[in-house]
C-alpha cells in the first residue's frame, strides 16, 4: 500500500509491505530512506511542529505588523485624515499572517521505531496512513509471533505475548489464553 504526502516543499512517501514499511522523506532540511521492520514500529506517538517552519512564521509576524503600523502612519501624515483607506491594507496584511501561520505550518505525528523516526503529515490522509500502519504491523505480528515455541523457556515466551499485548497486536482475553497454555 502507498501513500504521498505533501506540504510546503516536504514530501513524505511510505510504502506498507507486507513485513516492512518503506519511509522516505525530503524537505529543506534533509532527505532520508528508510526501511523499517514492522516489529520495529512502537505504539509510541507525538506531535511536533516543524520547527524551521514556525521560525520563519514567527519572524514573518512582527515584520508584517510593523510594515502595517508604517503604511498607516504614513498614509495618515501625508493624508491628514483618519486612515479609512488603510484599512484594506490591514486585512490584506492579517489574511497574509493568517495564512502564513495557518497553511505554512506543519505538524507532524512521530512515530517510534527502534532505528528511525517516522514522521506523518497532519493533513487528510493522516488517520489513514496511521491505521494502516499499525493494522499491518498487528497483522505482521499475529502471524508471525503468536506461535508457542515450547523450546523457548516459559518466561521468554510471556514476554513475547506481553509484548504483544501492549502492542495491540492481541487482546487481553487472547494474552491470558497463551498465559494459561503456557502454565499447563
Amino acid at each position: 500500500m502507498n501513500f504521498k504526502q505533501e506540504k510546503a516543499k516536504t514530501k513524505i512517501t511510505f510504502t506498507i509491505n507486507s513485513d516492512s514499511l518503506e519511509y522516505s522523506m525530503k524537505d529543506n532540511r534533509q532527505d532520508t530512506y528508510a526501511l523499517i521492520p514492522l516489529e520495529d514500529i512502537e505504539n509510541d506517538k507525538s506531535i511536533i511542529d516543524n520547527e524551521v517552519q514556525t521560525a520563519i512564521n514567527k519572524k514573518a509576524a512582527p515584520i508584517l505588523g510593523a510594515l502595517t503600523g508604517i503604511t498607516v502612519f504614513l498614509y495618515a501624515k501625508i493624508t491628514d485624515t483618519v486612515p479609512y483607506l488603510a484599512i484594506p491594507i490591514v486585512f490584506i496584511c492579517a489574511l497574509t499572517l493568517r495564512l502564513l501561520l495557518k497553511h505554512y505550518a506543519i505538524k507532524y505525528t512521530v512515530l517510534n521505531s527502534k532505528k528511525q523516526k517516522i514522521y506523518i503529515l497532519h493533513d487528510n490522509s493522516h488517520d489513514m496512513i496511521l491505521e494502516n500502519i499499525f493494522y499491518q504491523r498487528n497483522k505482521y505480528l499475529r502471524d508471525n509471533f503468536t506461535l508457542i515455541d515450547e523450546k523457548k523457556p516459559i518466561s521468554d515466551e510471556l514476554n513475547k505475548f506481553l509484548w504483544l499485548k501492549r502492542l495491540g497486536a492481541i487482546s487481553e482475553e487472547e494474552y491470558e489464553t497463551y498465559k494459561s497454555k503456557l502454565n499447563q
